[in-house]
């Protein structure tokens, strides 16, 4: 009878290892999120890049046909506004990134950060400081931006 009871013990543990994550499968899961993050953070610079040089042809590359955007003025756009935005700024913005983090949350990749960002002629610069958060989506394997929003950072 042990023999019975001890042969149904190791029978159950055996099965309830058999619905347990393997070590590995944690470290891979781990490893493909790590480098997920890591394309998101690159094609979030992509995004900065091409926006501060007045590219909306690769703005529009990097953003979903169903983008929304909601400015430091609390205004709303749709994809065609903001690259119509884009393309009149002219390259003539500068924007330094800090403070900038990503995450994963069920497929979705979140960026958020600060920028200080300058624009215009030295006798007529303006600057600002602004903190963001944006919203991507994977699509046909390439990360689109679907949301972003940007908030006025006061320093006093």
């Amino acid at each position: 009878m042990k023999k019975g009871i001890s042969s149904i013990i190791c029978l159950l543990a055996l099965v309830s290892a058999s619905f347990l994550p393997t070590n590995a499968h944690i470290l891979n899961q781990k490893s493909d999120e790590a480098a997920a993050i890591r394309e998101l953070l690159l094609i979030h610079k992509k995004f900065i890049e091409v926006t501060s040089k007045g590219d909306s042809d690769g703005m529009g590359m990097l953003v979903a046909e169903d983008y929304t955007v909601i400015g430091v003025d609390g205004q709303k756009a749709d994809k065609a506004k903001a690259l119509e935005a884009v393309k009149k700024n002219g390259g003539v913005v500068v924007m330094e990134e800090t403070d900038q983090s990503a995450r994963l949350i069920d497929g979705a990749g979140i960026v958020t950060g600060m920028i200080s960002w300058k624009a215009g002629p030295p006798e007529n610069e303006v600057k600002g400081k602004v903190r963001f958060i944006e919203v991507w989506r994977k699509e046909s394997r390439a990360w689109k931006l679907v949301v972003a929003q940007a908030t006025n950072v006061v320093t006093g």
